[in-house]
């Protein structure tokens, strides 16, 4: 295989000492080459084009019993990411709250003998695959996945022995893992599917936390003294014609804020926009900062796109849609190797002047590739100098028959 010294130095040099002590030195190079190909390779993320990324017929094999089969714990390399992340949060201002999102997206997979396949309903319609829940952390111009889990429907994990969890209990379990620095503000959101009585009762109650999510219109809350479903609250509120203004994603809405009760007795707030032009198209949020405004609490709800757009990234560009792998050990493990590429590529943009520049994360995956390609060529330049030979030269390339 070709040397540690022939990749990105700071990439290598970053995951070398994440995991330090969690893995042998053979798995650690394992590590290194498998996130940079996550990264620079250009076919598709599966484990034979892993190998032709590195030109190296022995790579697949070596790949496969590292993701399957090597003695080494996903869990403890996920701590020591997560120990990373709270050390980069502590150095974050002081001012800039802390958001944790939750969200969870479906891998689609026809394989039969997948460990973890179930049924799951995604992209408006039901289909077989891996279900990943995620909890994503963003402060600032710092957006990482902290944590995930893979969610298996009950009547699989009792087919196959697993242990069953609900999305809400594993969200719950993530959100566990959490311990922010001493004295910072936690928002916490999430869509209308994790809007429940569990998560509200432990983000408010247990963790004193910030909370901002959606609400159907079917769900009830109290309002003076009476339990009413939320969309009857329109009518309450003078209807969206005497909404004030908002201005979210480049176009005018209206809404208004009023002071409810939410479960459990805690008092909130219950936050209604629309589009003026769609006045019968009303959403509904919930919050325990009761001081918010409406635009306040919308412009905040919009940062949940975040973990849409991380979604989006690592199964476009990262691979999370093409690997193929029987067990749940190799699933986890994979899984947890495209975050570790995902935040090596966003982990530079963490400062507000990058932040400024707004690259998406194929911008940033592209920049990768074009420096990998220069440094095979200055290598390959620098031994036909040396040399004269053109052999020498394409086996410095990474371009050997």
């Amino acid at each position: 295989m070709p040397p540690i010294a022939a990749y990105s130095q700071s990439v290598g040099q970053f995951l070398l000492a994440l995991s330090a002590g969690v893995l042998s030195q053979p798995q650690r190079r394992h590590l290194v080459w498998f996130v940079l190909a996550l990264i620079v390779g250009r076919g598709r993320h599966t484990l034979s084009g892993q190998a032709r990324t590195w030109h190296y017929a022995r790579v697949e094999s070596s790949i496969k019993r590292f993701l399957t089969d090597a003695p080494w714990e996903a869990a403890a390399l996920a701590r020591r990411w997560q120990v990373r992340v709270l050390l980069l949060l502590a150095r974050r201002a002081a001012a800039e709250p802390i958001q944790l999102i939750l969200d969870d997206t479906v891998c689609a997979k026809e394989g039969t003998h997948m460990e973890g396949r179930s049924r799951h309903y995604g992209d408006g319609r039901l289909q077989w695959g891996h279900c990943k829940v995620t909890l994503f952390v963003r402060c600032g111009a710092l957006k990482v996945p902290f944590a995930f889990r893979i969610y298996v429907t009950k009547e699989v994990a009792a087919r196959q022995g697993l242990p069953f969890f609900t999305k809400l209990e594993l969200a719950q379990q993530m959100l566990a893992e959490f311990t922010p620095p001493a004295g910072r503000r936690v928002l916490v959101l999430f869509d209308s599917f994790y809007t429940s009585k569990v998560l509200l009762r432990y983000v408010c109650h247990q963790r004193q936390w910030e909370l901002l999510a959606r609400i159907e219109s079917t769900r009830q809350v109290s309002y003076r003294g009476r339990r009413y479903r939320v969309s009857s609250l329109v009518t309450c509120a003078g209807g969206p014609a005497s909404w004030g203004p908002l201005r979210l994603e480049s176009h005018d809405f209206v809404g208004t804020r009023v002071k409810v009760s939410l479960w459990q007795g805690l008092p909130g707030a219950l936050i209604m926009t629309c589009d003026p032009a769609k006045p019968e198209q009303v959403h509904f949020y919930i919050t325990n900062r009761r001081d918010w405004s409406a635009g306040t609490a919308a412009r905040l709800y919009q940062h949940r796109w975040y973990i849409e757009t991380y979604h989006r990234d690592v199964k476009q560009l990262l691979g999370l849609a093409h690997y193929q792998l029987r067990s749940l050990v190799g699933l986890h493990r994979y899984w947890l190797l495209v975050d570790l590429a995902y935040s090596v590529l966003r982990l530079p943009t963490c400062s507000a002047e990058a932040e400024a520049a707004g690259l998406t994360l194929g911008q940033l995956r592209q920049q990768a590739q074009a420096q990998e390609e220069r440094r095979r060529l200055d290598a390959a330049f620098e031994v036909l100098l040396r040399t004269g030979s053109r052999e020498q030269a394409y086996q410095a390339a990474g371009c050997a028959a």
